[in-house]
């Protein structure tokens, strides 16, 4: 496992044992608290959800995106000849060649790229996660579903987590409610909020029958790209199963 050591006190915190064998030190280093810092302060100065909230929160978001940037990239271009040795005609779900279009992969490199440090990042998010995880389990609070950086309890948190809606960094109780099912990390309700795995599905009914019967069969319409001059909607149906137990 390759793994900032930032990300090393959590995991131990969790009962896990871990022994480095080998890495990597970086000689020199910068801070991203100024970033931050002024990030944060546009929310004490103008509100939660507000719409300068909004951008400095998009701010972050794509600063962070432009760290962890894949460079390769798929691609679809018009062109009435091939672009390039890398490029195939594009292809419609229905296996139709569409004029002019062309499907291939590049690789683009900028300075902005830098997975080191946008793993670092995921890595201290991850351990305060594993920190929180910890303390809740030794208070008898079941962590019950985690998804990046929010925290789902079977019991009020309060018992084990310092609350604090205007620090940052700091954890914030974001519901409360009793009516919730969990099928997995990625599946379950909270009261009428209903996520499930790569769908768009919310009727709280598909989670609750997934709970109960262990899969449930869902159906949806996609919008497939590319598409000459009319959206290609296209039926898709599959079947989720139940990836845990559903133990009290």
């Amino acid at each position: 496992m390759v793994s900032p050591s930032v990300e090393l006190p959590g995991l131990r915190s969790l009962g896990l044992s871990v022994r480095p064998t080998a890495g990597m030190v970086a000689l020199a280093g910068t801070s991203l608290g100024g970033f931050a810092d002024a990030l944060w302060s546009v929310r004490g100065d103008c509100g939660r959800g507000s719409p300068l909230d909004t951008v400095a929160k998009a701010l972050g978001n794509t600063f962070y995106g432009k760290l962890g940037a894949n460079p390769r990239r798929q691609e679809r271009l018009y062109s009435t000849a091939p672009p390039g040795p890398n490029y195939q005609p594009a292809i419609t779900p229905w296996g139709d060649e569409v004029p002019d279009m062309w499907e291939g992969e590049s690789v683009s490199y900028s300075a902005s790229q830098h997975v080191d440090v946008a793993a670092w990042l995921t890595a201290h998010v991850r351990n305060r996660m594993y920190l929180a995880q910890s303390a809740l389990d030794g208070a008898g609070v079941r962590v019950v579903s985690a998804y990046v950086d929010c925290l789902v309890t079977n019991r009020d948190p309060t018992i084990a987590l310092s609350l604090s809606d205007d620090t940052l960094g700091g954890w914030r109780l974001a519901d409360h409610n009793t009516d919730v099912v969990i099928c997995s990390d990625h599946a379950w309700r909270f009261g009428e909020t209903v996520k499930v795995p790569g769908s768009q599905v919310r009727e709280p009914g598909v989670v609750d029958e997934l709970y109960v019967k262990g899969e449930v069969r869902i159906e949806e319409r996609r919008l497939q790209a590319p598409w000459t001059g009319e959206a290609m909607w296209v039926e898709t149906s599959r079947v989720l199963r139940q990836p845990v137990s559903t133990a009290d």
